[in-house]
């Protein structure tokens, strides 16, 4: 029986889930420790839709069981959850999502397996009110696949600009000996499919959400997969092995000369090598090669954060946004770098993320912000952005 909980016990387990931890729901949430990852948090951002299903369970009278189970579909398309191939799956009396391995086709396995004791129990009813809900879909999808291409060539692509060492071998940074080429923006889903043939996004679904085609190579044969993502926001969820794939697939493609390293880099050149910045080299460039020294780049303040940086100020929705929209930090006067604060947190060489993000308020989202995060597990908050060296 899926049961509704109090708000507020809703919005402390939102943080503990999002942010990767447990709390207490005695605790204050200003308190909340962040612990282990707690796979999922659909409920809290779907909440109509564990809205009707507690309707459902509470319902006698077959109409109204009626009525809740097309008004949940309905919001299953809408966040494109479900497509018209799984809706014809649930008409005929399957969970489409059985076999789901994604963290939202886990959590809404059960929400359908409900939908179909009340399915099964009037099957020719309920047969051409989904018929028509499926023909809805499908015209709603052909609209919206008719943008794909539109989307797909939309898909942003890195570019690194050189960051020379300290001035001063006197510098607090002067284990920084060599210019090194930081990205201008974090890895994005797109991105990161496009090298792994698969997205680990907790935030990948929605309606903006786009399904690319990616090429997979695998034991010598090349496949085609459809993955849904949000292509331009920042790819988060992924586990320090993926990553680390991630960045060991990027140099492989780097010193063969692979053609597809160029369609997510467009300055790429023949072996430069890819990974993770180490937190001096982070905080060198959110202090523009060490010129400011106080909480924000210079001219920014707390009550304007919000030109350069995604965080949570109570208002904005508890998710990613897409990379490249804000005003971007300038580096040496020239070099634009979008999201150095907020958005997500940022992975460095050594096990700290740094830069705040979106589940943030301001104060966690300045120049020292630091957070020890446990990398083995998944998190929605934590994306990653590389550097790179000449051969």
């Amino acid at each position: 029986m899926i049961r509704f909980m109090a708000d507020r016990v809703i919005a402390l387990l939102t943080l503990a889930i999002l942010f990767g931890g447990t709390v207490d729901a005695t605790a204050n949430t200003s308190t909340v420790e962040v612990k282990t990852h707690v796979p999922g948090c659909v409920r809290a951002l779907h909440p109509a839709i564990f809205l009707h299903l507690s309707d459902l369970n509470a319902s006698t009278l077959f109409d109204d069981q009626k009525a809740i189970v097309i008004a949940t579909l309905k919001e299953l398309l809408d966040n494109q959850i479900i497509t018209s191939i799984e809706l014809r799956k649930i008409a005929a009396g399957q969970n489409p999502l059985a076999t789901a391995n994604t963290p939202i086709g886990i959590e809404f396995r059960p929400v359908v397996d409900e939908i179909l004791e009340i399915v099964r129990l009037g099957q020719e009813t309920f047969v051409p009110f989904i018929q028509n809900l499926i023909d809805e879909t499908v015209k709603n999808e052909i609209k919206r696949n008719a943008g794909q291409a539109e989307n797909k060539v939309n898909a942003l692509r890195l570019s690194f600009y050189p960051i020379k060492p300290p001035d001063s071998d006197k510098s607090r940074f002067s284990s920084i000996h060599e210019t090194f080429w930081i990205a201008n923006y974090t890895v994005t889903q797109w991105q990161f499919a496009m090298v792994m043939g698969f997205n680990p996004s907790y935030f990948s679904f929605g309606p903006k959400s786009t399904v690319h085609e990616v090429l997979i190579t695998q034991n010598g044969q090349v496949n085609s997969a459809q993955i849904r993502m949000l292509s331009n926001h920042p790819v988060e969820f992924f586990t320090e092995d993926e990553e680390a794939s991630f960045i060991q697939k990027l140099n492989e493609l780097s010193r063969s000369d692979d053609p597809l390293v160029y369609k997510i880099i467009q300055d790429h050149k023949r072996g430069w090598h890819y990974r993770k910045p180490t937190p001096e080299e982070r905080e060198f460039v959110a202090r523009n090669r060490g010129v400011w020294k106080g909480d924000y780049p210079d001219g920014i303040t707390e009550k304007n954060l919000s030109q350069i940086a995604w965080y949570n100020d109570g208002r904005k929705n508890l998710s990613t946004h897409p990379v490249g929209v804000l005003e971007p930090t300038l580096i040496d006067e020239k070099y634009p770098i979008y999201d150095l604060l907020g958005n997500v947190w940022e992975r460095t060489s050594r096990s700290h993320t740094y830069g705040g993000g979106w589940s943030h308020g301001a104060l966690n989202n300045i120049i020292t912000s630091e957070r020890l995060y446990d990398l083995s597990s998944r998190h929605a908050n934590v994306g990653l952005r590389l550097v790179r060296t000449p051969p």
